[in-house]
């Protein structure tokens, strides 16, 4: 799969994710985070809070200096290293999350619904 996003685009793909993942899930402190998070609140497209965007392409940057667009791979884990960055930032506990997330970074077999949810948001992107 050679599709690749921009950064706003990833971090909206990313937004789609944990949103169907709380859906899932009902973990309180990501719902926290995704209040902060949500791109349509607003008139104009951006988040509730804009320091969280602006975490989410610090992330993308440092860990992929050159490009200006992320693949589905990349996403996904600038994705966990932003909720990494994210639980500590704002004391919340989505560590079941990242947990999940991990498993799937090592083997996309480990959950695979979780994936597949992943590559659908992503392919909206």
């Amino acid at each position: 799969m050679t599709n690749k996003l921009n950064y706003w685009k990833a971090y909206k793909v990313m937004f789609c994710f944990l949103d169907e993942y709380w859906k899932l899930n009902q973990i309180n402190d990501l719902a926290l985070l995704l209040g902060t998070m949500n791109p349509s609140i607003f008139k104009g497209d951006h988040p509730v809070d804009d320091q969280v965007f602006l975490d989410w392409i610090g992330i993308i940057k440092r860990d992929n200096i050159l490009n200006e667009e992320v693949d589905i791979e990349e996403c996904f884990l600038c994705m966990v290293l932003f909720l990494k960055q994210e639980q500590v930032y704002y004391s919340i506990n989505i560590q079941r999350l990242i947990d999940d997330l991990e498993l799937i970074e090592n083997d996309k077999g480990t959950n695979a619904d979780l994936w597949t949810l992943w590559i659908d948001c992503f392919l909206k992107g």
